[in-house]
Parts: structure tokens; sequence; C-alpha cells
């Protein structure tokens, strides 16, 4: 009987299954003993692709500008929440919304300069917006523009959820 493994033959039944990516670990720290090797979780999404997949997709962050648009010559007595009502109704209406729920996440409104900045959920969203240039909100004929930081290089064009809103309504009781 061994004294290691507690059994005749000298074998234990419950030793782990060799882990491949411990190996290929080890392989690799004794081909090149200074190299730095990734973690084997890391090595292996690499191999599976998803890491370069991650790493190519925009993040929420990084996509901001362009999820962002200037909305000008809107009425003097706009408050923030007017604008969000009004674009998410108005969107969801043209059937501009890539999923349910309100496009709008934030507005930023300047009334002394009657402007606002408007954050939409995506890029398409964003692009659909763009197109309701002109709509009327409360007897004003909106300007929908891209902010002047805006960079169209960073992102390569998005369309929107429906081409063309050219049928939505040019009415402002929405």
């Amino acid at each position: 009987m061994s004294a290691m493994s507690g059994q005749a033959d000298g074998h234990s039944n419950a030793e782990p299954a060799p882990n491949p990516a411990a190996a290929a670990q080890a392989v690799a720290a004794a081909i090149a003993p200074n190299a730095i090797v990734p973690p084997p979780s890391v090595a292996q999404q690499m191999q599976a692709g998803e890491l370069a997949a991650t790493m190519a997709q925009p993040t929420y962050q990084a996509t901001r500008h362009a999820r962002r648009l200037y909305v000008g010559n809107l009425p003097a007595d706009s408050t923030d929440a007017d604008v969000s009502e009004f674009f998410n109704k108005s969107m969801t209406v043209a059937g501009g919304v890539e999923s349910p729920g309100n496009p709008v996440l934030s507005v930023y409104l300047n009334l002394d300069k009657r402007f606002a900045f408007i954050e939409l959920r995506t890029m398409a969203e964003a692009a659909a917006a763009l197109q309701m240039d002109g709509v009327l909100f409360r007897g004003m004929s909106l300007r929908m523009r891209r902010p002047n930081d805006y960079n169209p290089i960073a992102f390569p064009p998005v369309e929107p959820p429906v081409h063309g809103l050219h049928h939505f309504p040019p009415r402002s009781d929405l």
C-alpha cells in the first residue's frame, strides 16, 4: 500500500483529470521561461475569438457622441420633460425605435439659447431622430443636427430602424 495514495497499487481513482490549459501554460513556460503567459481563461477566450469580438464591439460610453443630437429652435417655455416626452412619443409613433421603451435617455436644455442636446439609446435611433428635422413642436419647426464635436469617422454610418420618417405627421399634438 502506497503511503501517498492510500491504495495498494499506488494509483488513486480520485486523481483529477489533466488540465489542458495548465499543461499548455507549463509547456510555454518551459520553452520560454521569461515569457509572460496570459492566464488560461484569457488564452482560451482568445482561441475562441470571443475576446477579439468583444474588443471590436464599441462600448456604450464610446458611442455616446454618436448617440447625441442637437435640437434647435425650441419654444422658450420648454422643459426637459416636454422634450423627452415629445421625442419618445414621436419616434415610437413613427416607428423610429429599435425596441420597446423610451429611446431618449437624457436631455440637456439651454433655454437662454433655445436648444437642447438629447441622448438616445442607440446610434440607429439617433439616425432616425435626425430624419425628424423640421418637425413641429408646439408650433416651432425643430432643427435636428449632429453636435459640432461629432466625428463621422469614429463609427461607420448606421441606418435608422425605419428608412425615411417622411410619413411623420408634422403636428405638435403628440
